[in-house]
């Protein structure tokens, strides 16, 4: 699955070599983060930012595009709702935390949760729209005329 964007690290170059559809400011959002930041591919239909038919934000001011979305794994909180559209795929334990590796519609998601969360095989998870990068799918570029509406807790991943 292809749906986390990674920076390839080749030891016979000198810089990283960026896969297909990243552009400068994907790749230093993916690498600047630790844990890898999630870019998702996603689309914006009428306003709204589909991952899939799952609607993730909706007020999005922008025309009808395929975009990236870029989140922080810190930023993805869980939801206890065993019926969520997010599978559970793995979880890795990193001492006082756990990385739960998920898929939401195709797309691989991962959040970065405290130890004593609970984890079942169907979750929601929750995101501030604030906490969410838009990028152009195509060129990499950070799309900055946006306005993402106040954060609602309806947002679910």
């Amino acid at each position: 699955m292809n749906a986390i964007k990674q920076i390839i690290s080749d030891p016979t170059l000198s810089e990283p070599t960026l896969l297909p559809r990243q552009g400068p400011q994907t790749a230093l959002a993916v690498h600047a983060a630790m844990p890898m930041i999630n870019l998702i591919e996603a689309q914006v239909m009428s306003q709204a930012v589909m991952i899939g038919n799952y609607e993730v934000l909706d007020g999005v001011q922008m025309d009808d595009r395929p975009v990236l979305l870029g989140i922080r794994p810190d930023a993805v909180h869980l939801s206890p709702d065993a019926h969520g559209p997010v599978s559970l795929d793995y979880v890795a334990r990193l001492g006082v935390g756990r990385l739960f590796h998920g898929v939401l519609e195709g797309e691989a998601i991962v959040a970065q949760l405290p130890a004593h969360a609970k984890i079942a095989p169907r979750m929601a998870l929750l995101i501030n729209p604030a906490d969410v990068m838009i990028f152009d799918a195509y060129t990499g570029q950070r799309l900055i005329a946006l306005r993402v509406p106040v954060a609602r807790p309806d947002y679910v991943f």
